[in-house]
């Protein structure tokens, strides 16, 4: 068998939640390694799976993969990044700075955009790395991908700027972050350098995960990024489609792929695998598969029946009537908070877009926001969705609103600066907006504009869209940490100022609602295979740490048993029905079974229509 060969130092596997980035990007680091590359693969992902992949346990640390020379992995910790990061800046500092003021740092240094500034730099020290050939980075989906890659450069621009004026910054002094400023410069010319840095986006042979490709691509031109690979991820074996279902979805996929080779006309190509990808010796093998010279989307469609749906000959599910999720409203009356949590790619937007359209048809004020940068709200309910609560055409009581980091920044910096505006000095001023061009406070905006809406009573329910599990995590566990943080100024200084006084107040208030079941409801939603059920798993553990128990389970996607009576989908649904168990003995919250359809609903009246009922 030919194969191909990539001969670049740094891999950065991207593309929408559940595509398969990890396992795709870890076959793809067995196969470097096996041609005798020293190849490290790290995950930025908060929630990365690269120990269930390579079934070994990791950390934040490189470690070497049992049974395959030349590799190593890590999955990086953005709390154990936080702590070296805190040590690092202030070591220089002691024995330099009185006790007060190096107290006053450490609290400073105790802010939530420590967290995102910590693991950033930590990714990016890999970036002037000599001790592997190879490089590869799993990264979190896109969004927050597109997100990682801008802040070199926002970074060392504030960092510059705090060092001309003398000033400090919200990390640190900036003379202190000086080598940081080196090290994200080379980071920015090393993934610029198309000689050596190559990106991966992977992709399902679908519209919405076509979409965010395309717009990912046009994002990474204005940073200077333009060297980029396609691959095709999940593609049905044309000789599975033993009945119409399958043939249909097929014909759906080989249309897709005709639209992706015009991104892309080498795109790669992986199909649709009988079990799970993990384990070196399936990991082995679709790396082998990738790289072969013949593995191109080109080749496939060449091989397929033609583009065009075959027709259905009933109804699109046979064997399953419409489930009821109840999502218990309040018992007082009070507004009710609904999230959809868990993995990237598992649902959650469709699914989040059919409770919200089910809600308001029962004459409950509902706002249906999303948190995830990718933002897919628009093209499930088939209309635009702006930063701001709107009116959904076609259905009475339902508002939604997407969380724009970009917008939301815009507006908290002007509100920030409106109420200082008249009590300080023009250079007081002209200090906090230079601390408010900072990138973290498109965090801190986000961050503000959730509490409100989290705070809010003018609707009966406030359903969240949310970004992919570890980030979603973070967002809810900010409360906390502000809390905590507000609470550690009170004994410093014996008292709040009447700002923080409010702040702690709000954020008290949110926590106490999250925490209360007849007030917020947590549904996450996993696909019936190890991965996202362990993920969820992980996530309900961290937020009980908080109080914070789930509501319900839904598993999406379950193969019809009707359409997988026999071949490579009776194999898949088998395996299915074994995870199905295993979400049985992981989670004590109700599981509801959602199946996968003939095609994913897309407007209002799909919503209405699919099998499943929210009351």
């Amino acid at each position: 068998m030919k194969m191909i060969t990539f001969k670049h130092k740094y891999y950065f596997f991207s593309g929408k939640g559940g595509v398969g980035k990890t396992s795709l990007s870890s076959a793809m680091a067995v196969h470097l390694a096996g041609l005798g590359r020293k190849t490290l693969i790290i995950t930025t992902d908060p929630a990365g799976n690269l120990a269930d992949v390579f079934e070994q346990p990791l950390g934040h640390s490189v470690t070497p993969i049992s049974g395959q020379p030349n590799l190593w992995a890590m999955e990086l910790d953005p709390d154990e990044a936080t702590a070296e990061y805190k040590e690092r800046v202030l070591a220089p500092l002691k024995g330099i700075m009185a006790g007060p003021a190096l107290k006053m740092m450490e609290e400073q240094l105790d802010s939530p955009c420590t967290t995102e500034m910590a693991a950033f730099e930590r990714f990016v020290g890999f970036l002037d790395e000599d001790s592997f050939d190879a490089i590869i980075f799993d990264t979190a989906p896109t969004g927050h991908t597109l997100r990682m890659l801008e802040l070199p450069a926002d970074w060392s621009r504030v960092i510059s700027e705090g060092a001309a004026g003398g000033a400090g910054t919200c990390i640190g002094p900036a003379q202190a972050l000086a080598d940081s400023k080196t090290k994200f410069d080379k980071a920015m010319e090393a993934m610029k350098n198309p000689r050596i840095t190559k990106f991966v986006f992977v992709l399902r042979p679908e519209a919405s995960s076509i979409e965010e490709t395309r717009r990912a691509l046009e994002e990474l031109r204005p940073l200077g990024i333009g060297s980029a690979q396609l691959v095709v991820n999940g593609i049905i074996p044309e000789d599975a489609c033993a009945n119409d279902f399958f043939k249909r979805k097929l014909g759906d996929q080989v249309a897709a792929m005709r639209e992706i080779i015009k991104l892309d006309p080498n795109t790669r190509s992986m199909f649709l695998q009988k079990d799970e990808l993990k384990g070196l010796a399936r990991l082995r093998s679709a790396g082998d598969r990738l790289f072969a010279a013949e593995a191109t989307v080109g080749q496939v469609l060449a091989t397929s029946a033609p583009a065009g749906r075959a027709p259905a000959t009933g109804p699109v599910i046979t064997d399953q009537k419409a489930s009821e999720a109840r999502l218990m409203e309040s018992a007082n009356g009070d507004s009710r908070l609904i999230f959809f949590a868990g993995k990237g790619g598992v649902g959650k937007t469709v699914l989040s877009c059919i409770a919200a359209v089910n809600l308001a048809d029962k004459s409950r004020r509902t706002l249906l926001v999303t948190t995830d940068p990718a933002a897919h709200l628009a093209q499930v309910l088939g209309l635009k969705v702006g930063p701001d609560p709107a009116p959904v055409e076609g259905v009475t009581n339902l508002w939604a609103a997407r969380l724009d980091p970009k917008s939301e920044a815009v507006k908290y910096k002007e509100r920030v600066l409106g109420k200082a505006r008249g009590k300080y000095s023009a250079d007081r001023l002209a200090a906090m907006e230079e601390e408010l061009n900072s990138p973290c406070t498109e965090e801190m905006a986000v961050f503000y504009r959730f509490v409100e809406y989290a705070s809010s009573t003018e609707y009966d329910n406030i359903i969240f869209d949310t970004a992919p599990t570890g980030h979603t995590l973070r967002l809810l566990q900010l409360p906390v940490e502000w809390s905590k943080q507000l609470e550690i100024k009170t004994y410093a200084a014996a008292e709040l100022s009447d700002v923080d006084a409010h702040a702690k107040s709000m954020f008290d208030k949110v926590i106490a609602r999250l925490q209360d079941p007849a007030r917020t409801a947590f549904v996450f939603v996993v696909y019936p295979e190890h991965t996202p059920i362990v993920e969820a798993h992980r996530a309900a553990l961290q937020l009980e740490s908080i109080g914070i128990d789930p509501a319900m389970v839904i598993a999406n996607q379950v193969l019809p048993a009707g359409y997988c009576k026999q071949g490579f989908f009776a194999g898949r649904r088998k395996a299915q029905m074994r995870h199905m168990d295993e979400i049985s003995e992981l989670f004590k919250a109700p599981i509801i079974s959602f199946p996968l359809l003939a095609e994913e609903p897309r407007g209002i009246e799909a919503l209405r229509a699919a099998p499943i009922s929210f009351s």
